[in-house]
């Protein structure tokens, strides 16, 4: 089985937040794309096929040919103009042993095999969710199992919105949908904190966290500690290298590689950005932190904090000081 994982984000019905790259922001202990690939491969995919619309340099070393996970991984450039020409991409790729399109930036919670359509069908498969406005209208992943049919009158220049026409009108008209009950995604922080308590809750099955599990639902990677004065209050995910002094962590909580996180702070439902401090006395809920930003779960835009006390990148130049290493 092949697949087409659309990585170009000028495809994109909507752009992600700003300052946030779905493909390459860790959705607990490593890069979502990785999710996304691994996912395929446990699902029986020998050949995924990226399709980009600008140079992607972390990507493509994340990736490189596949051989880390036994397939075959092929980058394939498309222009940035909008369009997915998915009739001649699928025609070059190949249908006859089952091809998938994909998005990079969401992941549906499903099993691929079991919708796969037969061989000569004339139906795709379009994976469907309830959107998250929670109006119940069921909207398009941007994920199916295309067929020959599906594929009939379409163009070079057919955009990601006529694609979203193309699939609802074969779903009302054909039944040819699959409703999906959770589709994971990190283009919003409310997204991220979404999927990341699916994943630590283990409701995503075949999806593994690396680190030792210390204790159940306790995840410590390589390096990292915890305070014996800290309340653990599971499912957590403390990255390598990170120190956590905090007085309460959890539940739901991802600490990321090299941060620092001071004692009487309690992280609840919350990411810490790798390489972030955090200072003492402070309640980080509902939220992400990367360095210096703060994003809160349903807002699109960043809180800048000025002040060395809470919030600093330990990667700054300006932040390399003793506060940290005391």
């Amino acid at each position: 089985m092949k697949v087409l994982l659309n990585c170009a984000e000028s495809t994109w019905p909507t752009r992600p937040a700003p300052g946030v790259d779905p493909l390459m922001t860790r959705l607990v202990d490593r890069p979502f794309i990785q999710h996304v690939v691994e996912s395929l491969v446990q699902a029986g995919f020998h050949q995924i096929d990226v399709l980009l619309d600008s140079p992607r340099f972390a990507l493509v070393r994340l990736l490189e040919d596949g051989t880390r996970w036994g397939v075959r991984i092929r980058i394939r450039r498309i222009p940035a103009t909008g369009a997915l020409p998915l009739g001649i991409l699928a025609e070059e790729t190949g249908l006859d042993a089952g091809l998938l399109l994909a998005r990079g930036d969401c992941l549906p919670v499903t099993d691929f095999a079991a919708c796969r359509p037969a061989p000569r069908a004339d139906n795709p498969t379009a994976y469907f969710a309830a959107a998250a406005n929670g109006s119940g209208v069921l909207r398009w992943t941007g994920w199916a199992w295309l067929t020959r049919a599906s594929l009939k009158g379409t163009s070079r220049l057919d955009s990601a919105a006529s694609w979203q026409r193309r699939m609802q009108t074969w779903a009302t008209a054909r039944g040819c949908e699959a409703v999906v009950p959770q589709v994971l995604s990190v283009r919003s922080s409310g997204d991220l904190l979404q999927a990341q308590r699916v994943l630590l809750a283990g409701e995503v099955p075949g999806l593994q966290i690396d680190g030792r599990e210390v204790e159940p639902g306790v995840w410590l990677a390589r390096g990292a500690s915890i305070a014996a004065t800290t309340q653990v209050h599971g499912p957590v995910y403390v990255g390598e290298h990170a120190v956590v002094r905090a007085s309460d962590l959890g539940p739901f909580a991802v600490v990321g590689d090299g941060a620092v996180v001071s004692p009487e702070t309690t992280v609840t439902n919350a990411v810490v950005g790798a390489r972030t401090y955090v200072g003492p006395h402070l309640e980080l809920r509902d939220v992400v932190v990367r360095g210096r930003q703060l994003f809160h779960a349903g807002l699109d835009e960043a809180v800048e904090i000025h002040d060395d006390s809470w919030l600093q990148d330990l990667d700054s130049e300006a932040t390399a000081g003793a506060r940290v290493r005391g």
